[in-house]
């Protein structure tokens, strides 16, 4: 990469990259992870750290390249004439990402509020990324990607194993009272309605329940049903878990009605459970205890009321 440049290097998969170019990178796709929180503040910081990040690239690049030089590269300018003479077809990149620079002194050290839109961003990357390859970095784009994906992974890694972990109870749970094949597929479990909303769940679960009853015209079981209670709280949740017998999809009421101690007591319930006794010929129901919170972790906050903002995403990486 850069020759008589003598420093540890880091293996990153397959390449290997001098520890300042893995720092740049790691910098910049934080940068895009700041962008991309999409509001005025984060969008002027990921700007600034861009910014940062480019300086101090071109600074270790120099010094790379110009191991005896005496030069203050305290100055922007120094920095960017140095650079011109050592890159070939690099003058007009540099010249932008002058300006990139002046713009962020603004936002730096001056007291004036400047929004900084996503497409100016984009266009000082893609001259960030065009300068990564007139220096001849491989995979220099693949990688500040990788850099943002795993910035985006650390901040919400903790969030996807709490989910994982309590998906994973519940279909134990599932499992456990209905006899199904411990490793067998258990299908989507999904929220039929709002949590917290017991009317519209209790008109929900009849829906749902008398529509798979009246899928088949056969004599035998055609619903599962698994009630879980809160054990061991005075308020106490109760939830409900809805199937077909031959599938391994399920609706579930999640945190929409209680009881005191779980005992039951309290209209809603006592209405399902009627219901369910009422065609308990076509019913297999359930009873079992289990904390309300693992049940709220297994959905996205933004659906459980946990919190308003959603902070789960299905993809992460935005099309550059």
């Amino acid at each position: 990469m850069f020759e008589g440049f003598e420093l540890e290097i880091i293996e990153h998969e397959k390449e290997k990259i001098f520890p300042w170019i893995e720092e740049f990178y790691k910098a910049v796709g934080n940068s895009m992870f700041l962008v991309n929180q999409l509001n005025d503040t984060s969008l002027r910081q990921a700007y600034i750290l861009l910014d940062n990040a480019v300086e101090l690239f071109l600074v270790n690049f120099l010094k790379a390249k110009k191991t005896n030089s005496k030069s203050d590269y305290r100055y922007f300018e120094v920095i960017i004439n140095e650079t011109k003479e050592i890159l070939v077809n690099s003058i007009d990149i540099l010249d932008r990402i002058s300006q990139y620079h002046n713009t962020r002194n603004i936002l730096y050290h001056k007291s004036v509020f400047i929004t900084i839109s996503k497409s100016r961003f984009k266009e000082y990357l893609d001259d960030v990324i065009e300068i990564c390859d007139l220096m001849k970095l491989d995979n220099s784009s693949e990688i500040i990607n990788r850099a943002f994906f795993d910035a985006y992974h650390n901040v919400f890694s903790s969030h996807f194993d709490e989910r994982s972990k309590a998906l994973n109870i519940i279909e134990d749970t599932i499992k456990n009272n209905f006899g199904i094949i411990p490793g067998e597929y258990h299908g989507d479990i999904i929220l039929a309605s709002p949590c917290g909303s017991s009317f519209p769940a209790l008109e929900n679960f009849e829906i749902i329940l008398l529509g798979v009853l009246k899928k088949e015209n056969v004599n035998r079981k055609k619903a599962r049903v698994l009630e879980l209670i809160e054990a061991n709280e005075e308020n106490a949740s109760h939830s409900f878990l809805i199937s077909r017998t031959d599938s391994y999809t399920w609706f579930s009421f999640i945190d929409c009605f209680w009881s005191k101690w779980g005992e039951g007591e309290r209209s809603d319930i006592i209405n399902i459970r009627k219901m369910i006794n009422k065609y308990e010929s076509q019913v297999i129901y359930k009873r079992d205890y289990i904390k309300k919170e693992m049940l709220l972790n297994a959905f996205d906050p933004m659906y459980t009321g946990q919190n308003s903002c959603n902070r789960e995403k299905d993809k992460y990486i935005t099309n550059w």
